[in-house]
């Protein structure tokens, strides 16, 4: 029989053959393909229902309720006044996010994030809510406020691992999830004053006499300019200017005797300079529009932009004062974001592949499963590998991850449980199953089932009972398959191959007579299943 492993790296070819010869089209024609790409990229796949609805509603409807959903406050700080004389509003707290429709907790409940000795909770607080975090994606309550909280995760980096304070670092999460869809200049005024930020990157030590560059250059370098628009000389300007921007007790506190009051020339600019106004200088140049506008643009799109289409999106993100909300929308209802050389064309991270493929299995999968799947996968929420964040693009596809991505669609399915443990490809499992998941998931799947409700339409009569269900061809029972568990098309040739597989895996079961949808066909179902869910198009959004 041809493995799942041998059957996927036969498809890759054909994956990227099949992209890089791709036209664009002249506009956008809105239909389940081109709704499918936008919840790919806008959220976290979308169901056959969903996608049929947003066909339903159009595509302008569909943006706007995404957008209008992910839409917080765009003002966290009163004024620029209060800035200057330190009179801010500190990022909230949320000690827990079952619901995110609701307020988040205030500062009067962090005494919740110590234990009874007044010990940090550090790792269990941080699995807890990225757990939480995950449930909330799989709800699909608020997806894209959850995409772009990821982009600004990965963006604004700090992680739980330095910062060393569970409170600190879910704060700085709140923080960039009600800022979201906001404006740029919120954004980076709030890190500026984050604990943990300033922990992370080193400016809680920067003082007058021994400047700490850390912020500075990250400020500048990963935040807003990009490389080669600052010289080391501003850096060091800049340093000077944050030098007394610390912390007391886990708070921002601005050390008043530590400040270099003298005067200081960053980018031109020449005055007693102090951090707020090196950020609107940084906010003021070109760089930072054309900086920010490519990240997004390369996240949601899959791939560089070009010059002229880079240009065009800077000017319209700095000519709108830096909102993301009018950005998005702009980008959305773009003819070229539907071009076809970008669709199916940016392969999903981690969180991205587990949340989209429990949510297209219909699957009431327990997200602390998901929440270990995609840390071992390379993308462990609230610990980016480095102050550049994730790296997006096929860096995330390797021997170990794939091989990873591959073993937790088996447990997902039931296929692997003990074995696996064993081997120690899922150490993490034993702990997560001591939290509430027992035994193989195969008891709360029930594929035939999911199948059978699936409304096979004009191949299986809608009143008929499984157990009368006749066997649906395999050309047709596959190309439901791979409908409803891809979030992209497949070549015909691999199509060929899946029905091929379809037989041979009968007789290996000693089933060859068994209709796919047939009671009994549990097993022979889940290993169809399992090779789709590794096929190299699973991994691409």
């Amino acid at each position: 029989m041809r493995s799942a492993r041998t059957l996927a790296i036969a498809g890759w070819t054909l994956v990227v053959a099949g992209i890089a010869s791709a036209q664009a089209p002249a506009d956008i024609e809105w239909n389940a393909r081109t709704a499918e790409h936008l919840l790919n990229r806008a959220a976290f796949g979308g169901t056959t229902a969903e996608i049929d609805a947003a066909v339903q509603a159009g595509l302008e409807a569909t943006v706007d309720g995404l957008i209008a959903r992910a839409t917080g406050p765009g003002e966290v700080f009163a004024s620029r006044e209060g800035f200057l004389r330190g009179e801010f509003a500190l990022p909230q707290v949320m000690t827990s996010a079952p619901d995110f429709s609701e307020e988040p907790p205030t500062l009067a409940m962090i005494p919740d994030f110590f234990s009874d000795k007044g010990v940090y909770r550090k790792v269990a607080d941080v699995r807890e809510y990225s757990s939480e975090w995950i449930d909330s994606m799989l709800a699909g309550d608020d997806p894209l406020r959850d995409r772009m909280t990821i982009f600004w995760h990965g963006h604004f980096v700090s992680s739980y691992r330095e910062v060393q304070s569970s409170r600190d670092i879910l704060r700085q999460i709140n923080f960039l999830r009600t800022n979201a869809l906001g404006d740029l200049e919120t954004l980076v005024r709030g890190v500026a004053r984050d604990p943990a930020m300033l922990e992370y990157l080193n400016n809680d030590i920067n003082v007058k006499a021994s400047p700490n560059e850390n912020w500075a250059r990250e400020l500048m370098e990963l935040f807003t300019l990009g490389v080669g628009n600052y010289t080391e000389d501003d850096i060091k300007e800049a340093a000077r200017a944050f030098s007394g921007w610390t912390t007391r007790d886990h708070e921002f506190y601005f050390a008043r005797d530590q400040h270099d009051y003298g005067p200081k020339t960053m980018l031109g600019v020449t005055g007693n300079l102090d951090g707020d106004l090196v950020i609107g200088i940084l906010l003021a140049r070109e760089a930072c529009g054309e900086f920010i506008a490519g990240k997004l643009l390369a996240y949601f799109e899959g791939e560089q932009p070009s010059a002229e289409r880079l240009t065009r999106y800077a000017s319209l993100l700095r000519d709108g004062g830096y909102r993301f909300d009018q950005f998005l929308r702009t980008l959305l209802l773009d003819p070229d974001f539907y071009r076809e050389e970008i669709m199916s064309n940016r392969v999903a991270a981690p969180v991205e592949y587990f949340v989209g493929m429990a949510r297209r299995m219909g699957a009431d999968a327990p997200a602390d499963i998901l929440y270990v799947a995609s840390a071992l996968s390379g993308q462990r929420l609230l610990a980016p590998p480095n102050v550049k964040g994730w790296e997006e693009g096929f860096s995330w596809l390797n021997t170990g991850s794939v091989m990873q991505r591959s073993n937790y669609g088996g447990i997902l399915l039931g296929e692997f449980d003990r074995e696996l443990d064993a081997r120690g490809v899922a150490r993490e499992l034993i702990a997560t199953r001591r939290r509430g998941f027992q035994g193989p998931y195969r008891e709360y799947l029930g594929l035939v089932a999911w199948l059978g409700r699936a409304n096979l339409g004009s191949v299986m009569p809608p009143a008929a009972g499984l157990g009368d269900a006749r066997e649906l061809p395999d050309p047709e029972a596959v190309a439901l398959l791979v409908e409803k568990l891809l979030p992209v098309p497949v070549a015909e040739a691999t199509a060929q191959e899946l029905v091929a597989l379809t037989q041979e895996l009968r007789y290996e079961l000693a089933t060859p007579k068994t209709p796919l949808l047939a009671p009994g066909a549990e097993e022979l179902l889940e290993q169809l299943v399992h090779v789709i869910l590794s096929l190299p198009e699973a991994q691409m959004l």
